[in-house]
């Protein structure tokens, strides 16, 4: 089974940059990068391709996702669940919108899945 990653849209993921935890840049995105690298990997969404660039800080030990930098051609919203996964070298990023409330919807079964969490690795 191909792994995907979770991860819930909240307030400060529309103005700055999201950041990941190391488990996914590390074993989802299989990157192992030095404090101040940064990579471009490729991305598609909705037959859209994108090149999106993770770095890993210089002074902390953590990833930054710049999904922000492409918002307007996702148009994702605060509780949408963008779920990525891996096909080749490319990801495929799918969103779920909060507004399929539905308890049998697509994002009520992703909701559930992530037990209250912003990200989820499975």
């Amino acid at each position: 089974m191909k792994q995907k990653y979770y991860k819930l849209i909240c307030n400060q993921d529309r103005d700055r940059t999201p950041s990941i935890g190391k488990n996914v840049a590390e074993d989802f995105f299989n990157l192992k990068l030095a404090n101040g690298e940064s990579v471009n990997l490729n991305f598609s969404f909705k037959n859209n391709q994108f090149k999106i660039e993770i770095n890993k800080r210089k002074t902390r030990n953590e990833y930054r996702f710049f999904l922000n930098r492409i918002k307007d051609e996702i148009d994702y919203q605060v509780d949408d669940i963008l779920i990525i996964s891996r096909e080749n070298d490319v990801f495929i990023m799918e969103l779920l919108r909060s507004t399929s409330n539905r308890l049998d919807s697509d994002y009520s079964i992703a909701l559930l899945k992530m037990g209250g969490k912003l990200h989820l690795l499975i």
